[in-house]
């Protein structure tokens, strides 16, 4: 992540209340936003219907913030692309 996709994610949910890019993919079966910014970002997707919150980053979201959710958290680590790699290349290198 960015810096100023971070700055943009908390400057959206604080002025919206929600998080960034949300929408239902299968009506309220399956749904994707960007990472939520706040636990009043969780508590609006909550009250949307969403049972469940799966995310996929190098930190987890708060524990406070997910007291109400079934919340699974799978971490990655960032590694940067080295000069005139590939993507490919990155993933062969891993």
């Amino acid at each position: 992540m960015t810096i100023y996709g971070d700055v943009w994610r908390k400057v959206h949910g604080t002025i919206t209340g929600k998080p960034d890019n949300f929408s239902w993919l299968l009506e309220n079966k399956l749904a994707g936003s960007a990472i939520p910014t706040s636990i009043d970002e969780v508590q609006w997707a909550i009250d949307q219907g969403v049972k469940s919150i799966i995310t996929i980053r190098e930190e987890p979201l708060d524990d406070s913030w997910t007291k109400d959710v079934k919340y699974h958290h799978v971490p990655v680590s960032y590694t940067p692309l080295r000069a005139h790699e590939t993507r490919h290349e990155l993933v062969c290198r891993l």
